[in-house]
């Protein structure tokens, strides 16, 4: 647990340039965990005036705590997705 760096790939994300008139959403798909919850969460709330983030945790292994409180900081959705095959279905509802 604790393997995935979803941190770096969010900060080089944020710190690209808006288009304007455009909304930034972020779709986060992950089926594990982060060591860094707190921090991920905080730099997703520290953003979230101009990017929503949506997060899918896919499969039993996921962080709940990192799906649910990583979404809620982004002003976006969350859903828990145990069956690969809802994934696509899941995913073009948040759309």
């Amino acid at each position: 647990m604790g393997g995935t760096n979803i941190y770096e790939p969010l900060l080089s994300i944020f710190n690209q340039p808006l288009f304007e008139g455009l909304p930034r959403n972020i779709y986060l798909l992950t089926d594990g965990a982060v060591s860094n919850t707190a921090d991920v969460v905080s730099l997703i709330s520290k953003h979230n005036s101009h990017a929503r983030v949506h997060t899918f945790g896919i499969g039993d292994g996921v962080s709940t705590e990192l799906i649910k409180d990583s979404a809620t900081a982004g002003l976006g959705h969350y859903s828990f997705i145990n069956n690969p095959i809802e994934i696509e279905r899941k995913v073009i509802e948040a759309l």
